[in-house]
């Protein structure tokens, strides 16, 4: 109890002012009797403090207010019921539902909205809001999906992107594919007939015409140019460098003729076909002349010593009387004929049997080619490499080593000088196998 004091001054007598002290009341009597009783600061469970503590007054205990049960598909929350506080009745629609209409303990709780195919959501749902949905756009004509609709209660709204334009080159269709769905355009062309697509892919070329004297190996499309092929050469001969002349050579490489002239031509599909030459010694219906080389004297059989067939050194260009005899061979009736001697063009016959030659096996058919040597550029070399036989008496003898100035004579019978087995090696140079001008 606190004592206030006034007056007493002037003509006024003193006064007594009693009151309680804060958080406390006066619960009983006055003035200097005055009760002051501890204001109520709590109260027991169930109850809360109402009113306030004034110097006269005290918080009373009043019973906290009972909370309804929770509707359907909701939740009730209570809090309060202390110290001053009544207690809270909170109603809250449970996962999935929504407050629709009414509240409190008449709050309706419904279902939250499901987005169907063909939309995405807009808004979230809540305890209190609705789920709301917007309808996914539609790519346009000349566009593709770049990003999908959420098809439901994702929040992905469709996407889409213009697709890509594509240039067609000239002498071609536009065959681009794409531009739907979710693939962006694809861009591709296809040749019109008469053209293929390029290396780089950029741009159609015109098929090739196969020229005179091809044929075509395989045909042409839209992608593939048409190959051309050189018909087959059936003259069996080619181009080779000749060091000792400098220059190319036109010489056979092939024993081979022509069969049928079959070439196509430009762009038909047939190569020219050719058969083999039916013997060394005849090829395309003629017989091919040759030179005949004697290897021990590094001389050409085909000079006339008196009335002997005899050998001589080669010179690229002589007078064709002083060339060497140029030979050729009758399969069929065997004779061996010299073909440019023109002062005696009939000398193998008035030799007669003297330069009738055989092999081992007395055949001149027999004969084979030596493939190693046929086109070594070694003069020495070069042609078909024969061992000539002389065993007999005449008319099968050939005088074919000069001894001094005179033809030496030599076979198993009476050789005068001796076993001379040098005498005995030579080579047919075919002249196709050397040179088509000059025979060099």
């Amino acid at each position: 109890l606190t004592l206030t004091q006034g007056g007493c001054s002037g003509r006024n007598d003193r006064t007594c002012s009693y009151a309680c002290n804060t958080n406390y009341y006066s619960s009983s009597g006055s003035g200097a009797s005055t009760v002051c009783t501890a204001c109520t600061t709590s109260c027991s469970t169930g109850n809360y403090l109402t009113g306030s503590c004034t110097s006269t007054t005290t918080p009373s205990c009043t019973g906290c207010s009972g909370c309804t049960a929770a509707p359907s598909n909701a939740t009730l929350t209570q809090t309060g019921c202390s110290g001053t506080s009544d207690r809270t009745c909170t109603y809250t629609c449970n996962g999935g539902y929504y407050a629709s209409s009414g509240s409190g303990a008449s709050t309706v709780c419904t279902a939250w909205k499901v987005c169907s195919t063909g939309e995405y959501q807009t808004g979230a749902p809540s305890a209190i809001a609705n789920r709301t949905c917007g309808t996914c756009i539609n790519c346009s004509t000349g566009q593709y999906q770049t990003g999908a609709c959420a098809d439901s209660n994702g929040t992905n709204d469709r996407t889409c992107a213009t697709c890509r334009a594509c240039t067609t080159p000239a002498n071609a269709d536009d065959t681009s594919f794409g531009c739907s769905g979710t693939d962006d355009r694809t861009c591709f062309f296809t040749c019109r007939s008469g053209y293929f697509r390029n290396a780089a892919g950029t741009g159609c070329s015109p098929w090739t015409n196969c020229g005179n004297n091809q044929y075509e190996t395989y045909p042409p499309s839209a992608t593939y140019d048409r190959g051309c092929g050189t018909c087959r050469d059936c003259s069996g001969k080619e181009y080779r460098y000749n060091s000792n002349r400098g220059a190319y050579d036109y010489v056979r490489t092939k024993l081979i003729e022509l069969k049928t002239e079959s070439c196509s031509n430009n762009n038909g599909t047939s190569d020219r076909q050719c058969q083999a030459c039916p013997s060394i010694f005849m090829c395309g219906g003629q017989k091919r002349e040759f030179y005949i080389y004697h290897h021990a004297r590094n001389e050409y059989i085909g000079d006339q010593y008196y009335s002997y067939v005899d050998s001589k050194a080669f010179n690229q260009n002589p007078s064709v009387s002083a060339q060497p005899y140029r030979w050729t061979y009758d399969t069929n009736t065997n004779v061996l004929q010299a073909v440019n001697n023109s002062q005696r063009p009939d000398i193998p016959f008035t030799r007669g049997a003297r330069v009738t030659w055989a092999n081992w096996d007395s055949v001149w058919t027999r004969w084979t080619m030596a493939s190693s040597d046929m086109y070594s550029l070694d003069t020495t070399k070069r042609g078909t490499h024969v061992r000539i036989s002389n065993f007999g008496d005449s008319p099968y003898k050939l005088y074919n080593c000069r001894i001094n100035d005179e033809l030496g004579v030599w076979n198993l019978t009476n050789g005068s000088y001796g076993y001379r087995p040098e005498c005995d090696t030579f080579s047919l140079i075919f002249v196709d196998t050397v040179s088509d001008t000059t025979g060099t």
